[in-house]
């Protein structure tokens, strides 16, 4: 519903993605803290916390997740139709349209996959934390961004893969890891990210 909302809004009333996104992140944080009444949520229940953050076999399940939803999109942007249309898109979304692509409809596809992409990360975050804070996740907008262009993505559209994006999210990941590991200070660590990001383009 979220990608859903913002993808129309971008399409109908052809306001800038990163204005549209950045309003509507300030409406559902609020929603967020509406619905839980600001405070955390906690005895969320067993089979929810077991299927998103248990194990299968020995390996954690956000893992196999991953695994999965990395296999399913390298095969969506490859061999489907609607991949090689948002690639284009991406990369000039006038030459897609006098190519006969209809550029909304793609448009607001790709952000109801990421709506929907987005809430499983959501799940998976809350099943892990064992709560459900309506703060949690503002601050993951820095790392998200370092992670995609660190792989490749270029801000403007049209490049990047999804190995590219994994790699990018494990070095992010390595890099925090290892500023928690020698005690460097979360301020700190944002200046870092920063700079990477900076770095990577």
């Amino acid at each position: 519903a979220a990608g859903l909302t913002n993808g129309l809004i971008i399409t109908r009333l052809r306001i800038t993605p990163f204005i549209v996104t950045l309003g509507t992140t300030s409406v559902f944080g609020g929603l967020a803290f509406l619905v839980t009444n600001g405070k955390v949520l906690y005895q969320l229940p067993g089979p929810f916390l077991d299927l998103l953050a248990g194990k299968f076999a020995t390996i954690p399940i956000p893992v196999v997740i991953l695994a999965v939803t990395a296999v399913l999109a390298v095969l969506l942007l490859v061999y489907t139709r609607f991949g090689e249309y948002c690639v284009a898109i991406g990369g000039n979304p006038e030459v897609a349209r006098l190519c006969g692509i209809k550029v909304s409809a793609y448009l607001v596809g790709a952000y109801v996959l990421s709506g929907a992409l987005a809430a499983l990360g959501g799940m998976i975050l809350v099943a892990r934390l064992g709560a459900a804070d309506p703060t949690v996740g503002t601050d993951l907008a820095l790392p998200a961004i370092a992670a995609a262009v660190m792989g490749g993505a270029a801000l403007r559209g049209g490049e990047g893969s999804v190995f590219g994006a994994v790699t990018g999210a494990m070095l992010i990941a390595a890099l925090q890891a290892g500023l928690t590991l020698i005690n460097v200070q979360a301020f700190y660590q944002q200046l870092a990210l920063g700079f990477v990001i900076i770095a990577a383009l």
